[in-house]
């Protein structure tokens, strides 16, 4: 069975794929990475007061037990330099690992808007099609993703970003074991 496409449906499937790109990679960098980071943010910040304090205190106590051993001064203090001294090499390699994906993404907008102009130009003036009513095409389109975009933001915001993929349970469990492994590590050097 062979399908019979117009060059008029043919130009809207492609306009209609770069608009709807276009859209989703404007509408993760600005809302959903945002709103993403601030919740993560949130989550661990809620991990850790609820489950930190608990732990160094139970340490704490027992530290006492055994003569307080522990500097609590060096520990603050060693907590305010990692607080403050953040790995900037891991900044920097986090900072790298996004900017080239938001670099491919531009790219493939830039292929896609190409494809665009290419295949209309093909149509005008190889193909000699005066049925492309391009105008009409990007009034639908305009119309449809403007719908759309305020679905998708309204979902967002009202579903997609209250959402918690990760119960903080879990979270806090394995930031317990890392600290734990950590500390072992310590103790055996």
């Amino acid at each position: 069975m062979r399908i019979d496409l117009s060059d008029d449906l043919i130009m809207d499937i492609i306009i209609h794929i770069t608009i709807l790109f276009i859209f989703l990679y404007i509408f993760f960098f600005v809302v959903i990475s945002k709103t993403a980071e601030q919740v993560l943010n949130s989550n661990i910040k809620n991990i850790c007061d609820n489950n930190i304090n608990p732990i160094l205190e139970k340490i704490d106590k027992e530290d006492q037990k055994y003569g307080g051993f522990i500097d609590w001064e060096k520990v603050k203090l060693s907590a305010e330099k990692i607080r403050d001294n953040p790995d900037q090499k891991l900044n920097q390699d986090i900072s790298d690992y996004n900017n080239y994906y938001k670099k491919i993404g531009l790219i493939i907008i830039g292929s896609l808007i190409f494809l665009c102009v290419a295949v209309y130009l093909y149509f005008i003036y190889y193909k000699g099609s005066k049925k492309v009513d391009i105008i009409h095409i990007l009034k639908e389109n305009a119309l449809v993703f403007l719908l759309i975009g305020v679905i998708e933001f309204a979902f967002f915001k009202l579903t997609g970003s209250n959402y918690i993929p990760a119960y903080p349970t879990s979270i806090g469990k394995i930031v317990l074991e890392r600290t734990k492994y950590n500390l072992q590590q310590k103790l055996e050097k």
